[in-house]
């Protein structure tokens, strides 16, 4: 093997999705091991159907809330149009594995709205940075609500974070800053990285007032996302305290968030949801398991309105149009 071989970045990049598989299997068998299947299978199905009817609402709230976000950032398009889009990429986001799924976006905002591949990950970004910010206040709430001392060093480090975003998003010098911190652990995509930042400088200076509607539509957004997971916890009939709850999905959040999750989702998200439950005080069947059963709840809403999205894009579509435009121009 010669070196072009050793250093071969697309080589690399599948070694790296081979060992990211590998983890995600070996969580998912950890966590299946430590519950049983038939047990989980029937909580699911006898999830009480008043809860399932409120909860799928409550979820639907988070796509119109997304889509009114969406709206509001890229200023093209109506509602009808872009909850297709939503529909269809929240499918592929949360299906694909390895965070993979962010990568639909770009190609169907320039399908549906011909937006340019810069434009649609500069924003995309923007968007993804206020959905932190929002989830590290609800991390830091249910901190403050659990009241544990051995956690104050966690609080303190997340306080941190969340004061750096924030500075970034609303002050060009800390978000040079930021940049600088990113492209130092991701140096091979310094171009462009430094591309998006100047788009987000750009963006920013001028729409301050429409970042600060984005940022309270993010959390209005985990507001809804939290309460659907809550109204399936007790459907399904686990009666965890609502702190606790709100910890455990928290968590989720964070661990959902890492490179390692396998197709669904499925591993990463029941590891911090457990990893909260476990820690306090709960047992690890019943904090591995409530969290998988909520999750197949959830990712049957997300099936169910992602293929309505794209069986409606598929029938009223224009001629000849196809979902995604690979080879357009930016």
């Amino acid at each position: 093997m010669n070196n072009d071989q050793i250093y071969n970045p697309q080589l690399k990049i599948r070694l790296s999705n081979v060992i990211l598989g590998f983890i995600s299997v070996g969580i998912i068998i950890f966590c299946i091991n430590k519950i049983n299947l038939n047990h989980l299978f029937k909580v699911v199905t006898d999830i009480d159907h008043n809860y399932l009817f409120l909860s799928f609402v409550i979820y639907l709230s988070c796509y119109l809330i997304r889509v009114k976000r969406f709206i509001l950032l890229f200023n093209i398009g109506g509602w009808k149009k872009w909850f297709g889009l939503v529909g269809i990429f929240q499918i592929i986001n949360r299906t694909f594995p390895f965070r993979s799924g962010e990568g639909a976006f770009p190609l169907l905002s320039k399908n549906f709205f011909k937006i340019s591949f810069t434009e649609s990950i500069t924003k995309l970004f923007i968007i993804r940075i206020f959905d932190l910010l929002s989830l590290l206040l609800f991390f830091l709430l249910s901190l403050i609500l659990i009241g544990d001392n051995n956690l104050s060093y966690i609080f303190i480090f997340c306080s941190l974070i969340l004061i750096a975003i924030l500075l970034s998003m609303f002050n060009n010098f800390y978000l040079n800053r930021l940049f600088k911190v990113i492209t130092f652990f991701v140096p091979s995509y310094y171009e462009k990285l430094k591309e998006i930042e100047k788009n987000i400088l750009k963006f920013l200076n001028q729409n301050f007032t429409l970042m600060i509607k984005i940022f309270i539509l993010s959390i209005l957004d985990k507001i809804a996302n939290f309460s659907a997971l809550i109204f399936i916890v007790y459907g399904l009939g686990y009666n965890l305290l609502l702190i606790k709850l709100i910890l455990a999905i928290s968590l989720s959040g964070f661990t959902d968030l890492l490179p390692i999750n396998s197709l669904g989702n499925f591993g990463t998200l029941e590891l911090g949801w457990a990893s909260a439950l476990v820690y306090l005080g709960i047992d690890i069947n019943t904090s591995i398991e409530s969290g998988f059963s909520t999750h197949i709840i959830v990712f049957s809403f997300t099936l169910t309105i992602g293929l309505i999205c794209y069986i409606a894009y598929h029938f009223f579509k224009p001629k000849n149009e196809k979902i995604f435009l690979i080879n357009s121009d930016n």
